[in-house]
């Protein structure tokens, strides 16, 4: 995974893995975001062309929305000004639990062989649109909240008024801008396969997590 801190990967990440490589690690497991093939200037292409160029044995995670973004990225806006900020509103939004990319990382982890050199795409049920998600966060919160697609320099604003850096204001940014290739509307590529069950839904999750919800309505 790359430490969200570390932008400038060329000078942080691919250095350590050319350190591990060499120090005897076998295998390694990266943890990527759906789309990353999608943007030359993102710091996951960029780990991914080099474990590609490395020829070393790996695995590439493309995640999908986190589920847990709900609460770290959008609870305050939501409970203060009633209010999801993003920079993209058209396109569906595939969602993905955290946990359940940790079990499959694990899995991996525990028999690599069996998944040398391939790039998982992890996703949960069905896309859903921003108003559905917040269908279901209104039903959670017991009061009516919004979206609102902003400019993009005003993204970056919302994201530093709440404590983020420029730099991963802008990245962040860049993460949404992808979804206007389509890249997050994946739907459950190959979760239930690795996972042998099917992945948590954007209600499932919210309800699972109905008391922090409720506390901060």
């Amino acid at each position: 995974m790359r430490p969200p801190a570390l932008v400038d990967v060329r000078t942080t990440v691919l250095p350590f893995i050319d350190f591990a490589l060499s120090n005897g690690v076998e295998h390694i497991v990266f943890l990527s975001i759906a789309g990353a093939d999608h943007s030359a200037h993102m710091p996951h292409r960029l780990i991914e062309q080099h474990l590609h160029r490395r020829t070393a044995a790996f695995t590439v995670l493309r995640s999908a929305f986190f589920l847990q973004n709900l609460e770290s990225r959008f609870k305050d806006d939501l409970v203060e000004q009633g209010c999801l900020f993003v920079p993209v509103q058209e396109r569906r939004v595939n969602w993905v639990d955290a946990r359940e990319v940790a079990e499959v990382a694990a899995t991996v982890l525990l028999t690599p062989a069996s998944h040398r050199g391939k790039v998982y795409e992890l996703a949960g049920p069905p896309v859903e649109s921003w108003d559905e998600v917040l269908e279901v966060l209104r039903i959670a919160l017991h009061r009516p909240v919004r979206v609102e697609a902003v400019p993009v320099f005003g993204y970056v604003t919302v994201l530093m008024n709440r404590g983020m850096s420029a730099d991963d204001a802008s990245l962040l940014t860049v993460l949404h801008l992808i979804l206007r290739t389509g890249a997050a509307e994946l739907a459950d590529a190959q979760m239930t396969e690795l996972s042998g069950r099917a992945p948590r839904s954007v209600t499932s999750y919210v309800r699972e997590h109905a008391r922090l919800w409720a506390s901060a309505a």
